[in-house]
């Protein structure tokens, strides 16, 4: 299955990779500074990145992380008779190779509902009136300045990773007979779904230093909690409720993008002009799973029910070791830990299994599926409203054991439940709004 979901999507992202037209590329050396600048054209608004190269091979992205000017962001169209520009100050990334005058560029624009795959939101600067200005786009993580793991992206900052899922067609819950599935009926029920558009979701979960930026005017602002972090703004954040995210609803995707303005999702919208959201279940699945029908996205299967802390789960998120234990397998204080420090999924998120338990949108009940094996298109839970419904949890936290995180499971808790346990990873459109 899972060569065949890639294959999927590999035909996707090739018939959605054409590019907008960039001309009068110039490039300009100046040996002495050390300085290259590049100029170009636009007909029409795009995202623009570029690719510098020596002797007609790419140098590595991250020997460029400080290139500076008209791109790795949205760049209006050029009025006639001007061009727009770039500078890489070679010596600021490259300080132990020697100028090369044969260094040139390819410059790409993208367009809006076809970005490039990483886009990293500004927490403190981006407003409503011009969401586009606090945006930044790259092809991956090593282009980023600092590098992923900058202290930028933990806190003021959010990394988000494009999800190749529109028109893709795989397999939601888990089949008969997986170790650790739900033995209530039509909770986990394999069924086949295809989400109709491509969406960014966060690369970590949401952390306690982005939360200083995330929750200021909202009634969240004061329950902020850093629950076994010690101050680390790394620290995954913990005690949220679903309430305090966004107050329930009718089920159903036209209230999906109608979170209330005072809690913090609503906040946020407000504020960014960037739909962001909590994922629907079948959004955060696709993405945990990265391509994989196993129970977990490395492909490994639990061997039976009494196996709660396996080493090969452990590799990939914090999960509970022994059953019993009331601590979590680094025998650190009780509560979450620093994103990022495990192994990533194929699509490179940190931290979907284990740390916190993510909020989804979706109301907690059995499956709707299609009869005859036909295709759920952008399911939303339950379809039934129930003002006490409660909400889904997904990826379990770091006292739940190895069952609980798996891919397809599915832990429900009420509207106002808030555990350090539980916390969220955001996710928005391509087009950002």
């Amino acid at each position: 299955m899972k060569n065949a979901v890639f294959a999927l999507l590999l035909a996707s992202a090739i018939a959605a990779s054409a590019a907008q037209s960039v001309g009068n590329v110039v490039v300009s050396r100046d040996a002495e500074r050390r300085l290259i600048t590049v100029s170009y054209t636009l007909a029409e608004p795009g995202i623009v990145t570029v690719a510098f190269k020596r002797d007609g091979v790419t140098i590595p992205e991250a020997r460029y992380a400080s290139v500076a000017g008209d791109v790795n962001k949205y760049v209006a169209a050029t009025a006639p008779g001007k061009t727009r520009t770039m500078r890489w100050q070679t010596d600021l990334d490259w300080p132990d190779t020697a100028f090369d005058g044969s260094i040139d560029a390819d410059v790409t624009a993208w367009t809006t509902n076809n970005p490039p795959d990483y886009v990293v939101l500004d927490l403190a600067t981006m407003t409503n009136s011009a969401p586009y200005a606090g945006a930044r786009y790259y092809t991956s993580t090593n282009a980023l300045p600092g590098g992923l793991f900058d202290s930028r992206y933990f806190s003021e900052k959010l990394v988000m990773r494009k999800m190749p899922a529109a028109g893709v067609v795989w397999r939601m819950g888990s089949p008969d007979g997986e170790v650790g599935r739900s033995s209530v009926d039509g909770l986990e029920s394999r069924h086949r779904v295809k989400l109709t558009q491509d969406y960014y979701i966060g690369v970590f979960e949401t952390t306690y230093g982005q939360s200083a930026y995330m929750f200021p005017g909202t009634s969240y602002a004061n329950n902020r909690v850093d629950s076994g972090g010690a101050g680390d703004p790394r620290c995954a954040q913990g005690n949220v409720a679903y309430y305090y995210l966004r107050t329930p609803e009718k089920v159903g995707l036209s209230n999906y993008d109608n979170p209330e303005s005072w809690l913090i999702i609503g906040a946020l919208r407000d504020r960014m002009g960037v739909k962001l959201n909590l994922p629907t279940e079948a959004q955060w699945e696709f993405a945990c799973r990265s391509g994989t029908g196993a129970p977990f996205h490395n492909g490994y299967s639990l061997p039976n029910t009494t196996t709660y802390g396996p080493a090969k789960v452990r590799e990939a998120g914090w999960i509970f070791y022994k059953i019993g234990q009331s601590i979590a397998d680094d025998e650190k204080p009780y509560g979450p830990r620093p994103v990022g420090l495990k192994k990533p999924n194929a699509w490179g998120l940190y931290d979907v299994i284990g740390n916190v338990a993510e909020f989804c949108y979706d109301p907690y009940g059995a499956y709707v599926v299609e009869a005859d094996d036909g295709i759920s298109e952008n399911p939303v839970g339950g379809n039934v409203y129930d003002s006490s419904k409660k909400r889904v949890l997904r990826g379990g936290y770091f006292n739940q054991s190895a069952d609980k995180c798996r891919s397809a499971a599915r832990n429900p808790e009420g509207n106002a439940g808030a555990y350090v346990g539980y916390g969220f990873r955001l996710v928005c459109p391509v087009t950002l709004y």
